[in-house]
This record gives C-alpha cells, sequence and structure tokens, in this order.
C-alpha cells in the first residue's frame, strides 16, 4: 500500500468512527426530547373517559326524548 492509500483508509476509519457516534448521540437525544416532550398522561385518560361517559349519556337522552 502507499502512504496515500494508508492515509485515506485512516480518513475513513475516522470518518466512519464519527458516524457512528453522531448516530448515537442523536438517538440519545431523540430519546431525551421524547421522554421531556411526552409526559405521561394518566389525567388526561380520566378526562376523557368522563368526556366519553357525559358523551354518550347526551346521546342516549336525545335519542330516548325522539323516540
Amino acid at each position: 500500500m502507499s502512504k496515500q492509500e494508508q492515509e485515506n483508509e485512516k480518513r475513513s476509519s475516522k470518518s466512519q468512527d464519527r458516524d457512528l457516534l453522531t448516530a448515537h448521540m442523536n438517538t440519545q437525544l431523540k430519546e431525551a426530547r421524547n421522554h421531556v416532550a411526552k409526559p405521561e398522561k394518566t389525567k388526561l385518560t380520566g378526562y376523557r373517559l368522563f368526556g366519553m361517559i357525559i358523551s354518550a349519556v347526551i346521546i342516549i337522552s336525545a335519542l330516548l326524548a325522539i323516540f
């Protein structure tokens, strides 16, 4: 191998290492964003269930009033 080929190989291995590190850091950053941006939604499901029950009662009472 010539000296230039060895240097090119070193550069390519360094760039591959850099690409792997960048991909790993991007994955960690994405996980951290998802953890912060999407907190647990326990209360929301309770409110949603309450809203669905109220909606069902209104629809049933409207149907009973019509028939």
